[in-house]
């Protein structure tokens, strides 16, 4: 295997001293081989024939999730979209955060809520350890017509438009509805 700069005695004994020490190969070999990339430094432990290392996850630190974390700490029980508009964040980046720590029980839903007026139910989460909350059934159709009526029952500019629409709707079906001549609404107007 051609090596475009030739690794060194001192190098060579490194690796083999410090290959089975515990932790990532970037942690741990690198800075002792700061010439050599970790890439190149598996490869030329591979080339060597040393045995396989253990496998160590990956140390990632996330900005974004510690953003998350503090503002979560300080204001519980909050969605997805609210916490990316209080943070400036995309909700794409809060929402796979916030979906990953559920998965492994660092934060839990503490309530479910609405997005926007009728919208879809949307989990709310606190940050810590507890139980989450089920999501709520959907309302039936029949509720969903009661709660409209009741709104429009309560408005009257609604309520009349709702009750001319009715009495045109009625009069079409009935035959009782009077149209106008056409040259006659030329003439004097269509009222």
């Amino acid at each position: 295997m051609p090596y475009t700069t030739a690794w060194t005695t001192e190098e060579r004994e490194t690796l083999c001293q410090h290959w089975g020490d515990a932790g990532p190969v970037k942690r741990v070999l690198c800075p002792l081989l700061p010439k050599r990339s970790a890439d190149a430094i598996v490869r030329y432990a591979r080339f060597l024939g040393l045995p396989k290392r253990p496998a160590y996850p990956k140390e990632r630190f996330a900005p974004a999730w510690e953003a998350i974390r503090t503002y979560m700490e300080a204001h519980p029980n909050k969605s997805a979209e609210q916490i990316s508009n209080a943070l400036a964040m995309s909700m794409s980046t809060v929402a796979k955060h916030l979906r990953a720590k559920h998965r492994v029980d660092e934060i839990h839903v503490s309530d479910w809520g609405r997005v926007g007026i009728v919208g879809p139910y949307a989990p709310h989460y606190t940050y810590g350890h507890g139980r989450n909350r089920m999501k709520p059934r959907p309302i039936t159709a029949a509720q969903a017509c009661a709660r409209y009526r009741d709104t429009v029952r309560k408005d009257p500019e609604r309520l009349a438009i709702r009750n001319a629409k009715d009495r045109l709707r009625y009069a079409e079906r009935t035959g009782n509805l009077v149209k106008r001549d056409p040259l006659v609404a030329a003439l004097f107007g269509s009222v």
